[in-house]
């Protein structure tokens, strides 16, 4: 993983301390958590074309 996805996933996932502009903190739960967050969008990226039951069609 390079700094940039670092950045991007903590950034996305809400998993870390902001401490500058392109400065974070993660603390040991912090890390556990970032890869349990990776690992459960990659499962869902294979899953695309199931429908939640919250996503409604806007055009249905």
């Amino acid at each position: 993983m390079t700094k940039t996805e670092l950045r991007r996933y903590c950034r996305e996932s809400g998993h870390c301390t902001r401490l500058s502009k392109n400065r974070i903190m993660l603390h040991a739960d912090d890390v556990a958590n970032i890869i349990a967050w990776v690992r459960a969008k990659r499962a869902k990226k294979d899953e695309w074309w199931t429908a939640d039951e919250t996503d409604k069609d806007p055009f249905a």
